[in-house]
């Protein structure tokens, strides 16, 4: 009988330690009464800077820059999704934000970089800006959403069509020359000898 009378106190006992905690706000050590609660873990964190490498990209290649920093109290591993959307507004794509769980520790900055790769061959319809929105979260409460834009231009392949361009247009004006020259003898200014 006294077994289960230790028992019963330390069940209640444990029991009051859960409520106490679940009134504990994510962002402070306040609880529910007013009351500040040394010793629980305050989770707080907020994301720097969302952005790309590179502003202008060749190709389907992205890597997205996050930096993270942890004011709280406790290490956090930050989860969320990265929804990539066309010019059209359409949504192409998610890329899963800290894909191997990295954790942020406490007084930290942390910089996260994920990649998004669409593989296959190059379409013109594909090169144009888009829109990427980061929604990222570390604990309950509401997530943090960033944007960023960028644009994918296929340079390597516009400048070598200008070039192709300049290069038969020079060779067409070239061949126009020879075929004057040709009927007409050889002309200087106009005039021929």
């Amino acid at each position: 009988m006294k077994r289960i009378f230790i028992v019963l106190i330390i069940f209640l006992l444990w029991g009051s330690v859960f409520v106490v905690a679940g009134a504990v706000s994510k962002s402070d050590n306040v609880s529910s009464t007013g009351l500040v609660l040394e010793g629980f873990p305050r989770m707080s964190g907020d994301v720097v800077n969302f952005t790309t490498k590179k502003r202008i990209n060749e190709y389907k290649s992205v890597t997205f820059l996050t930096t993270f920093i942890n004011n709280g109290s406790s290490n956090l591993r930050p989860i969320g999704e990265i929804k990539i959307k066309n010019w059209f507004g359409n949504e192409i794509d998610t890329v899963k934000f800290n894909q191997f769980g990295a954790l942020s520790k406490v007084g930290e900055t942390t910089e996260f970089d994920d990649i998004y790769f669409k593989d296959g061959s190059f379409s013109f319809l594909g090169s144009g800006k888009y829109t990427a929105t980061l929604t990222l979260s570390y604990g309950p409460g509401e997530p943090i959403v960033r944007t960023v834009n960028f644009w994918i231009i296929p340079w390597k392949i516009i400048i070598a069509g200008i070039l192709s361009i300049i290069l038969y247009l020079a060779l067409v004006i070239k061949r126009q020359h020879k075929v004057k020259e040709a009927f007409y003898g050889k002309v200087v200014f106009g005039h021929s000898h």
